[in-house]
């Protein structure tokens, strides 16, 4: 395979009135991400002036040969490679900023080989304070930019003015990053017990299941900023699904009080910085809960679809109809799930669980007779239940439920 030209593309323009962007553009040839001679000499091109650098984005970018996963992975190999260069010789992490993108922003069709090649690639696009503006007499400051980092680990930017100055304060005074304390303004969830304390489930108001990576709350002064207020919120890792499949959900209280999601009009983008990947998104203003989810489809692995019911004996497919199934709680720590099933409409549940996670997750169930009387199964695994393979169904029988009687 020839060898790929380097292709270096200046761009200069405008920068808050006082910089300029220059890009270096790395190309790569296929499934590769390490780099050469060549990049190292144009990387070593732009650290002669790093003095002058305000921020340095790395963009990582793939064609569309492989699947969007590998393709996802591919362009954070190559962008971690230009990452770690730079780090090693001497630029501040604070000012450098990773994203990648996979096969999803080329820039040229993916129609041939040639289009191709100059897909892969990764984009160094920096910020030069411009010294030629600096010489010149100077409107006044800009506002003040806070970019606090709770104990958490959860960052916040926003400009001086957003917030009144006593909730200001109290911001900064939580800023771990220059010595301050105390509790964080933003709460993050993280596995089924915290949002089971909280009232939440992972389900859409649709009641279609969810996984979720973490759910992110907002103390209630930050609902007073004036413009958007920019998040940057660590991921969990691992995913348990594709990246580019990752939703941002909106709180949503249904009659019963408990929180439920709704698709949010922003999709957040992840970002590498410091060595750790962040969620970030903006808010006017940053208010409730918001949730990042994927929904529970192929795309994050085997999906098992099947029904609970109650029958008679096990030796008939016949319903015992005197007791009703009223709910059907399905909790997976492992795929961080807590979601209610709906009912078929023929007096047994719908259940759906990840292949992967099939054996460890747990289900409770409510039922009741026609006297009124009530049966609880807590929390019990699928093995508790008898299969009926024929029907792909899960079921207790009339003389087990003697014991579940409340």
């Amino acid at each position: 395979m020839k060898n790929l030209t380097l292709i270096i593309v200046l761009l200069v323009c405008a920068f808050n009135a006082q910089a300029q962007l220059d890009t270096v553009r790395l190309m790569f040839n296929t499934n590769k991400y390490e780099l050469t001679p060549s990049h190292i000499k144009a990387i070593d091109s732009l650290l002669l002036v790093k003095g002058q650098i305000s921020r340095i984005k790395v963009a990582g970018h793939t064609d569309n040969v492989g699947s969007d996963a590998f393709n996802q992975k591919l362009s954070e190999k190559r962008a971690a490679s230009v990452y770690n260069y730079l780090k090693t010789h001497g630029i501040d992490t604070a000012l450098l900023f990773v994203k990648f993108y996979g096969s999803s922003d080329p820039r040229v069709a993916n129609t041939n080989s040639e289009n191709q090649a100059a897909n892969r690639r990764v984009d160094i696009v920096s910020a030069f304070i411009d010294t030629e503006s600096i010489a010149k007499p100077q409107a006044p400051p800009p506002p003040k930019q806070f970019h606090l980092t709770f104990s958490n680990g959860v960052k916040m930017n926003f400009i001086e003015g957003d917030y009144n100055k006593t909730v200001e304060a109290g911001l900064v005074a939580s800023d771990v990053s220059n010595g301050g304390g105390g509790a964080s303004p933003v709460t993050l969830i993280t596995n089924t017990t915290e949002m089971r304390s909280n009232n939440m489930l992972t389900m859409t108001t649709g009641n279609e299941p969810l996984i979720s990576n973490l759910v992110c709350c907002f103390n209630r002064e930050l609902c007073s900023a004036s413009k958007a207020v920019e998040i940057l919120v660590p991921v969990r890792e691992p995913l348990q699904c594709a990246v580019e499949n990752l939703i941002l959900w909106d709180q949503v209280l249904d009659e019963n009080g408990r929180t439920k999601w709704a698709p949010s009009n922003q999709k957040p983008e992840i970002f590498a910085m410091e060595g750790k990947k962040y969620f970030v998104f903006k808010r006017i203003p940053p208010c409730g809960c918001v949730n990042f989810d994927f929904k529970l489809e192929p795309g994050c692995g085997k999906v098992d679809t099947f029904t609970l019911e109650v029958r008679k004996n096990s030796k008939k497919p016949k319903l015992f109809t005197k007791v009703t199934i009223k709910k059907v709680e399905v909790e997976d720590a492992t795929a961080n799930m807590l979601y209610e099933a709906e009912g078929n409409g023929r007096g047994g549940f719908t259940l759906m669980v990840l292949d992967a996670s099939k054996e460890t997750a747990k289900f409770t169930v409510r039922l009741t007779d026609k006297k009124n009387s009530a049966y609880r199964i807590n929390a019990v695994a699928l093995s508790a239940f008898q299969f009926d393979k024929a029907t792909n169904t899960y079921y207790v029988t009339k003389k087990a439920l003697k014991a579940y009687k409340k």
